[in-house]
C-alpha cells in the first residue's frame, strides 16, 4: 500500500510541475504549480529519490521560477547535469557571462558553438577566446570527447579568419591555425576537411613541402577530391611549375567541374599568365 501511495503522490506532484501539457478541465490542470513543488520536494528528500531535485529544477525553469531553480540546483551533486541547469538558470536571469561559464563546465558544445558563431560576426577576438576555453575544457575529458577534434578544427578556422581580417596579426594567426589543424588531425588523421585546411595553412606560411604532404594525403583519403588536386596545383604554381599546375587543374576539372576550390584556382592560374 505504501508503494501505491508514494507512486500516486509522485504522479500528483508531476501534474503540478508539468500540467501545462493537459487540455481542458482535466484533473492535472487543477493541481497548482506550487503544490507540485511542495509535494515533489518532500519526496525528493527521501532516500533514493534525490534525483527528483533535477526534475524539480527543470520544472522551475519551465515556470520561470529562477529562485526555486537556483536553490534546487545548489543541492545537486557536482557534475555536468548541475552545470547545465545552472547555465539555464543564469541565462533565464539575463546573466549571459555566467551562463556561458556554466555551459563550458557542462561541456555543452552546441550552446558554446552558437555563441562563438554569434560573436564571430562582430568580434573575432572574443569568439577566439571562447573557442579556446571550449578546447581547454574538452581536453580534460577522459576519454577524450568526440567533440574535441571538431573544437580544434573550429579554433583553427577562427585563427585563419583572424589572419585574413587583421593583416598585422597574419603571421602569428596563420601559424596558430596550422597548429590547431594539426592537433585536430591527431584525433582524426583521415579527415579530408582537416587535411585540406592544414595544407592551406602551411601554404599560406610558404611551407610548400608540408602543404603538398597534406594535400596528397587528402587526395589519398578521397581520390575524387577536386579540392585536393586544385590545392596541389596551387603548390605547383607557387613553386613556378606552371605545367604541373595545369595538370592538377585538369584533374580537378575532370573530377568536379563545379568545385568551388577548383574554380578559384582556375581564376588564379589564368591571372598568373
Amino acid at each position: 500500500m505504501g508503494v501505491v501511495v508514494l507512486a500516486a503522490t509522485v504522479q500528483i506532484g508531476s501534474w503540478g510541475l508539468f500540467h501545462d501539457g493537459a487540455v481542458g478541465p482535466a484533473f492535472p490542470r487543477l493541481v497548482p504549480y506550487a503544490a507540485g513543488v511542495a509535494v515533489t520536494r518532500r519526496i525528493a528528500d527521501l532516500p533514493g529519490f534525490h534525483s527528483l531535485r533535477t526534475t524539480l529544477a527543470t520544472a522551475a525553469l519551465r515556470h520561470h521560477d529562477t529562485a526555486t531553480a537556483s536553490a534546487l540546483i545548489a543541492e545537486l551533486p557536482p557534475g555536468a547535469a548541475r552545470d547545465e541547469l545552472a547555465g539555464q538558470e543564469r541565462e533565464a536571469r539575463g546573466d549571459r557571462a555566467g551562463a556561458l561559464r556554466s555551459y563550458l563546465a557542462a561541456g555543452d558544445v552546441e550552446k558554446i558553438n552558437a555563441e562563438v558563431e554569434r560573436l564571430d560576426r562582430g568580434d573575432v577576438a572574443a569568439a577566439l577566446r571562447l573557442q579556446m576555453q571550449l578546447v581547454a575544457q574538452l581536453r580534460t575529458d577522459v576519454p577524450i570527447s568526440e567533440h574535441y577534434a571538431e573544437a580544434l578544427y573550429r579554433l583553427g578556422k577562427l585563427e585563419s579568419e583572424r589572419a585574413y581580417r587583421i593583416p598585422a596579426e597574419e603571421p602569428v594567426a596563420a601559424r596558430r591555425s596550422l597548429v590547431d589543424f594539426q592537433a585536430a588531425l591527431v584525433q582524426r588523421p583521415i579527415s579530408e576537411m582537416y587535411l585540406l585546411n592544414a595544407g592551406n595553412a602551411a601554404l599560406r606560411l610558404g611551407e610548400l613541402t608540408l602543404a603538398e604532404t597534406y594535400f596528397r594525403r587528402a587526395a589519398d583519403v578521397n581520390p575524387h577530391s577536386a579540392a585536393a588536386h586544385a590545392a596541389l596545383g596551387a603548390v605547383a604554381l607557387q613553386r613556378g611549375d606552371r605545367p604541373g599546375a595545369v595538370r592538377e587543374l585538369q584533374t580537378a576539372t575532370q573530377l568536379d567541374p563545379h568545385d568551388v576550390d577548383m574554380q578559384r584556382f582556375r581564376r588564379k592560374l589564368e591571372g598568373a599568365r
